[in-house]
């Protein structure tokens, strides 16, 4: 049975704060147990830098993949794409009703979406728009991104959760054998940890860097002081030069390390 220890963070980007905004990032992290067996849910999304509630959008898609995919688990055996794809359509009803709520267009709640939901036997991923979903390989030292992050014909041009076709154009996918590590992150941090030379491809010595405080959480679930960690990390000097939007991180791990826990070692990290 896996046992999972989770640190996640998001952070405000330079030019958010410059601008006046908030972090238009939001991220979720659930744990529930169905049938005696462990789930693992995760989600990310990025509200939109056009659309005026990009705040709420964001906000609301995570917590209503969640929700959705957490009802299927209490009521199904485990996840299909067409379940995962369900899921996706909940959170956009969800945005539709917030929109209808606010009596705004829909697109003013504009977001990406990218989660994974993890159990016995059973991986499902999705994603809409950019940003990553990032998997250990068999091989140590391996990693890989689930799928392409989702890019437009222009520069900064993406797909969002608020548009018609957005569960046409949904990326999906089901595997029966779970990753035993899992990352996903935001389009802020796509600069940092994904290389265009000599072709695309991860930056795996950053997950080989950031991944053992997770291992060594003596908790399973979501480690509170980790998180802390790994909020301030993002936020430090050396990665802003890098990226000045908005930053939102999850590393999920299913490994263990037996060596006391490090918070601290997420602070000196070498930048990537």
């Amino acid at each position: 049975m896996s046992r999972w220890s989770v640190a996640a963070a998001a952070t405000v980007g330079e030019r958010h704060i410059a601008d006046g905004r908030p972090c238009e990032d939001a991220w979720t992290v659930r744990l529930h147990n169905f049938r005696g067996e462990p789930w693992l849910i995760l989600a990310v999304s990025d509200g939109a830098g056009t659309a005026g509630r990009a705040q709420a959008g964001s906000a609301c898609a995570v917590a209503a993949f969640a929700d959705a995919a957490a009802r299927c688990l209490s009521t199904e055996p485990g996840m299909s794409e067409d379940v995962v794809r369900d899921c996706l359509g909940a959170a956009r009803v969800a945005l539709a009703v917030e929109a209808g709520l606010a009596q705004a267009p829909i697109r003013e709640f504009a977001c990406t979406l990218l989660a994974a939901v993890i159990g016995p036997g059973t991986a499902a991923f999705a994603q809409i728009g950019d940003g990553a979903i990032v998997l250990a390989g068999d091989e140590p030292g391996s990693w890989a991104w689930m799928f392409e992050p989702q890019k437009g014909e222009y520069a900064n041009e993406t797909s969002f959760l608020t548009e018609e076709d957005a569960l046409a154009r949904a990326s999906i996918a089901v595997m029966a054998n779970p990753p035993a590590e899992i990352a996903l992150f935001t389009d802020g941090l796509e600069n940092l940890l994904i290389r265009t030379q000599p072709e695309r491809h991860v930056v795996g010595r950053f997950f080989e860097q950031m991944f053992p405080p997770v291992r060594r959480a003596s908790e399973a679930g979501l480690d509170d002081a980790l998180c802390d960690h790994l909020a301030g990390y993002l936020a430090t000097p050396q990665i802003a030069a890098r990226s000045d939007d908005d930053r939102t991180l999850i590393l999920a791990t299913s490994l263990r390390e037996t060596v006391a826990l490090a918070a601290r070692e997420i602070e000196t990290c070498a930048t990537v």
